[in-house]
């Protein structure tokens, strides 16, 4: 037999309590000001909880946009910069800031018509390899449509001043599927030709974490800030 005592519901008073434990009914002529206590007290706080959470999520995907940049004063091409050979350096952070990885490109573009391939080899300092393949076109009023080998659906950007905003979604392999994961690209052109470059990526509209991110064009002449930021890269990179 078991003699355990039947599990309390949370909520009870120790009166109801001591009588549940016992197998006996509450004595139905009591006062339930208690009880009606509790109910407005859990439906406050599940209220109020409901409301953080809606906030939170209003605003943990939040970050930069191009329209914050549209006064920059080096305009963007997108198409035209990454045309020809392209390079990068960055890391990858989770949404407490802690590095998670960090990682270089080699990158080389060529224009079909209008639009752009871009070809693009991963190096991560974990081992870990990736290859992705852009095919990025102009779609009017300074906006951009583009697919990629590992992309779920179409990308689509814009351009203001400065800054391009890039959006899109990837199927990231998880054990032997893939979850959808979304990013949001922030790309701003500085007047040494050094593109910066910042990534927010986020699933069901919670933010998982940021990358961090800067692009220069190595063919550049090699007295260009460009050509000296690469070479700063490297030696950090070797240590």
């Amino acid at each position: 037999m078991d003699t355990r005592r039947p599990r309390v519901p949370l909520f009870l008073s120790r009166g109801d309590a001591n009588l549940a434990a016992h197998g006996s009914q509450p004595d139905t002529k009591r006062p339930h000001s208690h009880m009606q206590t509790h109910t407005r007290l859990i439906r406050t706080a599940v209220i109020s909880a409901a409301a953080i959470t809606t906030a939170w999520l209003a605003t943990s995907c939040s970050g930069p946009r191009a329209r914050d940049f549209k006064t920059g004063s080096a305009p963007v091409d997108p198409l035209l910069y990454f045309t020809g050979r392209t390079q990068s350096w960055g890391l990858v952070e989770n949404r407490f800031g802690k590095v998670l990885d960090q990682f270089s490109t080699e990158m080389r573009g060529e224009m079909r018509g209008t639009a752009l391939r871009l070809v693009q080899d991963f190096s991560y300092t974990s081992g870990k390899k990736q290859h992705r393949e852009w095919d990025i076109r102009p779609v009017g009023g300074h906006r951009y449509e583009g697919t990629a080998n590992d992309t779920i659906g179409t990308a689509r950007g814009e351009v203001r001043g400065n800054a391009f905003e890039w959006n899109y979604a990837l199927a990231i392999p998880v054990g032997k599927g893939s979850t959808r994961v979304d990013f949001t690209q922030i790309m701003l052109l500085q007047e040494d030709g050094v593109l910066l470059n910042r990534v927010r990526f986020s699933k069901l509209g919670v933010r998982l974490g940021d990358v961090s991110e800067f692009f220069i064009k190595p063919d550049a002449p090699p007295s260009s800030p460009a050509r000296r930021l690469k070479a700063a890269a490297s030696r950090i990179s070797a240590h």
